[in-house]
């Protein structure tokens, strides 16, 4: 078991608290800091390619996608529902809270 400075056996849930944490301090060095700079890079590339995508440039207003984010990519993965009409609710902003079914009321 684990001893502490005394000599004494540590409480078992407190050494593997320790060992737990000698691990993590041991095993950082097996992903080096080049793979986060460089999985940054490929963010700031994502986001490059789509503030320059022609398709997602507003004419009305001549301006282009603003991405604030560079984990844009990330959020967008991360969309299940996509809602979609014909009359034009959507494209005009004109969308209505009508009512909330919460558990079938």
């Amino acid at each position: 078991g684990a001893l502490d400075i005394n000599g004494n056996y540590l409480a078992p849930a407190l050494a593997g608290f320790y060992t737990f944490l000698t691990m993590i301090i041991l095993l950082q060095i097996l992903i080096p800091i080049s793979l986060y700079i460089s999985i940054e890079l490929v963010k700031l590339g994502q986001v490059f390619l789509i503030h320059n995508d022609i398709d997602l440039y507003d004419e009305e207003q001549d301006l282009p996608i603003q991405c604030r984010a560079l984990n844009i990519t990330e959020d967008l993965g991360q969309v299940q529902y996509v809602f979609s009409d014909k009359t034009g609710t959507l494209t005009e902003n004109k969308m209505v809270f009508r009512r909330c079914t919460i558990n079938g009321k």
